[in-house]
């Protein structure tokens, strides 16, 4: 159901769901398959959906809900919107960590870094893939950070990550490939 699904603390608000809408991009990623029901469980539509999703898909689930609120204790109208990701049962993670990984980035984008103008600069977007091998491949850029010297040297720098991955397990504890997105720029690289 959809209370499978969404945070526990919005769950506990909400007291009826309708109009519920599970929504994914197809194949071509050029169009939407929808599937709408009048209630929080599942339809066999949406669960057709729902299954056929790979790791890495990204789907919505949208719709109209009775929702509690808080201060008020009076129950009204409201939407919802949550976009979601499928994630393996195990992520891939950077072995030596995340703090670790953060500062081998930072340590060497910081003579790169120097040319950004605090006013100009867009936040940026690099996604690449752990594969089942362990070994990082498909690192592109997906949003520029409006310097063209700084995303350059961010993928030559997310292709050349020292150290190893822990691979991602699926269900079944089966290695998979993972999408990764590393986000660099206005926050800082």
């Amino acid at each position: 159901s959809v209370v499978d699904l969404i945070p526990e603390r919005d769950s506990k608000i909400i007291s009826s769901f309708y109009d519920i809408q599970v929504s994914t991009f197809g194949e071509s990623r050029k169009t939407w398959i929808k599937a709408r029901n009048n209630n929080e469980f599942f339809n066999k539509q949406q669960l057709e959906i729902l299954k056929s999703l790979d790791n890495g898909s990204s789907f919505s689930i949208t719709g109209r809900v009775k929702k509690s609120e808080l201060e008020s204790n009076q129950v009204k109208d409201d939407t919802i919107i949550y976009y979601m990701t499928v994630m393996p049962s195990q992520p891939a993670q950077y072995q030596e960590g995340v703090d670790e990984l953060i500062r081998y980035l930072q340590t060497n984008s910081e003579e790169t870094i120097t040319v950004a103008r605090k006013d100009k600069i867009q936040p940026g977007k690099i996604s690449f893939v752990v594969k089942q091998e362990g070994m990082i491949n498909d690192v592109k850029l997906k949003y520029t950070s409006g310097y063209e010297s700084i995303d350059e040297a961010m993928l030559k720098l997310i292709r050349d990550i020292p150290g190893t991955w822990q691979v991602a397990l699926n269900k079944n504890g089966e290695k998979v490939d993972q999408g990764l997105t590393f986000f660099f720029g206005i926050l800082g690289c």
